[in-house]
């Protein structure tokens, strides 16, 4: 993963964490490579979405179709950026977009449920990444929601412990 260390820190997920820390968070991630075609279809309308994808190398088109056969080009996104965010986080996790390569192109998959396995007490690196992703979603109710399950998590965690003593 170290190759793509470059294209991965230009994103605004991983604002204000060291350099050397990525690899290590993307390891307790559990993030994977992957690797799709020309054509590929990455993510088609109504799949059930829990990841966030970065684009290391490529181009990818986000498209909504219609049921009379119209589809919207809302996006082209290349190396560097992110999709799906908002469904993964979302309580309904079914797609209404396409994600389709438009060249060779290698994705970081990074499982929602993954981030919140990891013990976020001790790691402060987590909660940066997590607030970075919070302030990449544009619609503010998804941003309360999140805030919502991240105090969950923490309680969670929090009687974890308690149990343990």
């Amino acid at each position: 993963m170290t190759e793509y260390l470059n294209t991965i820190i230009k994103t605004r997920l991983f604002d204000n964490i060291d350099k050397k820390e990525i690899p290590n968070i993307l390891n307790n991630f559990k993030s994977q490579k992957k690797l799709y075609e020309k054509g590929n279809i990455i993510i088609d309308m109504g799949d059930k979405v829990e990841a966030i994808y970065l684009i290391l190398n490529g181009k990818i088109e986000i498209s909504k179709e219609y049921d009379d056969t119209r589809k919207n080009i809302v996006n082209i996104l290349e190396s560097g950026e992110i999709f799906a965010e908002a469904m993964a986080l979302s309580t309904n996790k079914i797609s209404q977009i396409t994600a389709i390569s438009l060249s060779k192109s290698e994705i970081l998959k990074i499982n929602i449920k993954d981030i919140f396995d990891n013990n976020l007490e001790k790691n402060k690196n987590i909660f940066i990444f997590l607030r970075n992703l919070c302030s990449s979603l544009v619609s503010c109710s998804l941003f309360f929601l999140f805030g919502g399950i991240m105090m969950l998590c923490l309680i969670r965690s929090g009687l974890k412990r308690l149990r343990k003593i």
